[in-house]
């Protein structure tokens, strides 16, 4: 396993040598400037209603783009297949979202986390995590850096990012990347998986912290699984 520690804290690193990188990459600057076309995801806010009165002109669904269905198919699937490795069970991850990010020479990423949307059991489900994909890395576009608080301590943790790399990480994790100093815009894909109900159940168990889903959120478990109770069906 390609465990990553931070302060306390780990992330994952996984190679695909299989996504048309070059494919995906066109796809999303295409969408950016042809925002109307009728094969997007239409789980997130659509790039034509981010002007609408009441928007938040700070957010980062600004840099967000949709991506097709096919696209979000594939990714989705080829997430869901590093999770099941890692926590050794069958769909114990769903991909509850994914899109293009796309960040041009001279603007960043703010520091933000990742909330969670898709219902789990039938209520809202707080356990889950986040990652991201490079199809390409241009030298100086701005590495992924992770604020971590562990130990009593916060630190920052630069990734040396790289193409055709996914990193996942747990979804509370702050994180941001500084400005594209490059003369390329630099796209990635982003995600949210939420927590299957099979690995939940072990994980409400697991009071001796042995599940790997302690690696990326820490040892807090008795809060971590006391929250997830509160939010969802209680256990029969």
């Amino acid at each position: 396993m390609a465990l990553k520690l931070i302060n306390g804290l780990f992330y994952y690193e996984h190679t695909f040598n299989d996504i048309d990188n070059q494919a995906l990459i066109d796809e999303i600057k295409y969408t950016k400037e042809n925002p109307d076309r009728p094969d997007l995801d239409d789980s997130r806010p659509h790039p034509l209603d981010l002007n609408d009165e009441g928007m938040d002109m700070q957010h980062t669904f600004y840099e967000d783009v949709p991506l097709t269905n096919e696209s979000l198919t594939l990714l989705g699937e080829k997430v869901q297949g590093v999770c099941d490795g890692i926590f050794n069970m069958k769909q114990s991850v769903m991909c509850e979202e994914i899109w293009g990010h796309v960040i041009p020479p001279g603007e960043q990423t703010m520091v933000h986390n990742h909330g969670s949307n898709t219902p789990v059991g039938g209520s809202k489900n707080e356990l889950g995590l986040s990652w991201v994909y490079y199809p390409h890395m241009p030298v100086r576009s701005g590495n992924l850096i992770f604020i971590a608080s562990a130990n009593q301590q916060r630190v920052m943790w630069e990734i040396e990012s790289t193409p055709s790399t996914l990193y996942l990480f747990s979804r509370d994790i702050l994180h941001f990347t500084p400005r594209n100093a490059s003369k390329e815009t630099r796209i990635s894909v982003s995600g949210n998986c939420v927590l299957g109900p099979q690995l939940i159940n072990v994980i409400r168990k697991d009071i001796g912290f042995k599940s790997n889903f302690w690696y990326f959120q820490g040892r807090e478990g008795e809060n971590i699984v006391d929250r997830d109770k509160d939010n969802g069906k209680k256990e029969k």
